[in-house]
């Protein structure tokens, strides 16, 4: 029997986002498998490719510009995602990615500097998850997306960054700049130490998965 699964894929150069990992083990209907392109060996993931039902492709300190081996392991995987009209999810870098592949433009912000915290998205009104609605997400990035892909929509934005979600217009692809995914174990490491309410960033993440799982 052919058991279906949702590839969590963790760019991450530094060290895996373990808390953030888990969280999304444990909401997800499917089981899951973990890549770590940047970290170790990125054959896993052409490896398991097959019985896919979903991708997230999460964060990264890489830039898309990099243009390093594992990137273009990872620019493939979402080309071929797309081919068998597999849904994929990128968050933060994941969502940079996406946009690159697709034609649009990713930049520095804020002369370069890195900016993490929490602040207030809203969110466009979308099949996948409802209602518009609004609410606080974390961040953390120095880049982002400046001009939306042909073939996509913006779903999010906030009074930061302007595209804070894309949206295939036929495609049944996503990406977000804020961290869905974020538990109190992700924000710690990551100098941010706000303690909020992520009902927001859970809700979408779990639509998501819902909709790989079918």
């Amino acid at each position: 029997m052919t058991i279906k699964q949702i590839m969590v894929v963790d760019p991450s150069i530094n060290e895996p986002e373990i808390a953030a990992i888990n969280n999304i083990a444990q909401r997800s209907p499917l089981r899951i498998s973990i890549h770590f392109p940047a970290l170790y060996e990125d054959q896993t993931i052409s490896l398991s490719k097959q019985n896919t039902a979903g991708v997230i492709i999460m964060g990264s300190q890489a830039s898309v510009h990099n243009k390093l081996p594992w990137q273009q392991t990872l620019q493939d995987l979402i080309l071929d995602m797309d081919k068998a009209s597999i849904p994929v999810l990128g968050l933060c870098y994941g969502h940079q990615i996406l946009a690159h592949v697709y034609g649009g433009k990713v930049a520095y912000l804020w002369d370069g500097e890195k900016k993490r915290g929490v602040t207030e998205v809203n969110i466009a009104a979308h099949s996948l998850w409802g209602a518009a609605r609004s609410g606080t997400l974390a961040y953390s990035h120095m880049e982002g997306v400046v001009d939306c892909p042909p073939g996509f929509e913006v779903v999010a934005s906030s009074a930061m960054t302007a595209i804070e979600g894309i949206a295939g217009q036929n495609k049944p692809i996503w990406g977000f700049q804020p961290h869905l995914e974020a538990t109190q174990g992700f924000l710690k490491p990551h100098e941010m130490d706000q303690d909020f309410d992520n009902a927001l960033g859970f809700n979408i993440l779990d639509h998501f998965l819902k909709f790989c799982a079918g």
